[in-house]
């Protein structure tokens, strides 16, 4: 069996994301895990908006679709499964990794300072993540 046919139980992946990670980070969880997420994306930068939907398929973070395009903005939608599972199980959930993840790809390919934040829509069953970026300010 390749890594890519392996499945991860939900369970799993839940007792690593939602308490592991949270004891091992404590109070400034949501802080380290945004930073987390940027340098993720620092490891395996992405170059294609659809390379960025094929990792978060791989990383088993959801299904992530751009609802909404501006000059300076993009808006995302990510479901499916496990988010839809990680929204009903727990008042806490969060999306910082992800989060950081999209804004430093887009820093990245954009060449320019990048930030984005999430927005839980429980009765949706998804999170909006808006990825939003100065073209003003420039990274290198």
């Amino acid at each position: 069996m390749t890594n890519s046919e392996m499945q991860i139980p939900y369970f799993g992946y839940e007792l690593i994301r939602g308490h592991v990670l949270k004891n091992v980070l404590g109070k400034e969880a949501q802080q380290l895990l945004y930073w987390m997420g940027k340098q993720l994306a620092r490891e395996y930068p992405l170059h294609t908006l659809d390379a960025v939907y094929d990792f978060f398929q791989k990383a088993g973070w959801g299904n992530l679709t751009l609802e909404k395009q501006k000059s300076d903005e993009l808006i995302f939608r990510l479901d499916g499964p496990f988010v839809e599972a990680r929204l009903q199980h727990s008042d806490e959930t969060e999306y910082r990794l992800e989060t950081g993840f999209l804004a430093r790809q887009f820093e990245l390919q954009n060449k320019c300072v990048t930030e984005a934040f999430e927005e839980i829509k429980r009765k949706k069953s998804c999170v909006l993540i808006t990825v939003k970026w100065d073209d003003q300010d420039i990274t290198e």
